[in-house]
C-alpha cells in the first residue's frame, strides 16, 4: 500500500523505503518486548495462565 501511495504521489521521490524501514523495526521491537524472556508473555504470565486453565478444569 505504501509503494503505491508514494509512486501515485511523487514517483520521483522513493520514501516509502524509510517508511517501511523505521515500522519494521518498530515491531521488532514490539515483538520482544511481548515475547522477549521479560516480555510480557515470559514465564510469569506461562504459569499464570496454566493455574488458570487447571482451575477452570478442575470446576468443569
Amino acid at each position: 500500500m505504501l509503494v503505491f501511495i508514494n509512486l501515485v504521489t511523487s514517483p520521483d521521490a522513493l520514501w516509502f523505503y524509510w517508511v517501511t524501514v523505521f515500522w519494521g523495526i518498530g515491531i521488532i521491537w514490539h515483538a520482544i518486548g511481548v515475547f522477549g524472556k521479560r516480555g510480557k508473555l515470559g514465564k510469569n504470565w506461562e504459569e499464570k495462565k496454566i493455574k488458570e486453565l487447571m482451575e477452570k478444569d478442575k470446576r468443569k
